[in-house]
């Protein structure tokens, strides 16, 4: 998986959409690591999930 490739939804957020299952990750990539900074159940309220 190339985690640089996901699309950027707030300044250095990303967004991978998880297949299958209705989830969002929400990350940011720092250094030398990636900080998982939500996991959003997309079924209920989107919006939310940048809040």
């Amino acid at each position: 998986m190339n985690y640089t490739t996901y699309k950027v939804v707030h300044k250095i957020y990303h967004q991978a959409v998880v297949k299958n299952f209705p989830f969002v990750v929400l990350y940011s990539i720092d250094e030398k690591d990636i900080i998982i900074t939500a996991i959003f159940n997309t079924s209920r309220k989107p919006k939310k999930k940048l809040r």
